[in-house]
């Protein structure tokens, strides 16, 4: 998502577009990119279909890509989908599972991206959130941690794949 906001500020006219025109960009940056680093894992599949695009991790999470409010949550004009997302219940002509918002918090001044979550939502209310700068920030304390730690002998240490 950092790598879509750089090819916002990139921009030259950005200035001349309002946030709705912001979020469109980002969102199909982010899709693209999405594509590109999922294109050869065969347990990633991605359907875009009446205007959304999901990701497929296995058959049990998809997966779209949000702007959220500092609360966490997503907006959506409430169309028959967006209802059905909004309830957690199956779509038409996409791979069932359970739904999950992989989104952005812009600052106050919606200068810069503030925060990254995955958020698991229900109704109007997240049930569950993941802030990513913060796992992303653990895993990579704990892969310095066991990168720098001994092995005991007889075993051997593989750190762990940062997020």
């Amino acid at each position: 998502m950092n790598g879509a906001w750089e090819e916002w500020e990139k921009l030259s006219s950005r200035h001349m577009l309002d946030a709705r025109a912001r979020a469109a960009f980002l969102n199909s940056v982010i899709i693209h990119r999405a594509k590109a680093a999922f294109t050869d894992d065969p347990d990633v599949t991605f359907t875009q279909a009446q205007g959304s695009f999901f990701l497929h991790f296995g058959t049990e999470i998809k997966v779209r890509f949000k702007k959220l409010k500092p609360n966490g949550t997503y907006s959506n004009i409430m169309t028959r989908q967006q209802l059905r997302l909004m309830y957690q219940k199956n779509i038409p002509g996409i791979l069932p599972g359970t739904y999950l918002t992989v989104g952005y918090i812009l600052d106050k001044l919606q200068q810069e991206i503030q925060q990254h979550k995955i958020t698991l939502q229900n109704r109007k209310t997240v049930i569950y959130a993941i802030d990513l700068d913060e796992a992303a920030s653990s895993a990579t304390t704990r892969t310095r941690v066991a990168a720098m730690s001994p092995a005991p002998i007889g075993t051997h240490s593989t750190p762990s794949r940062a997020i």
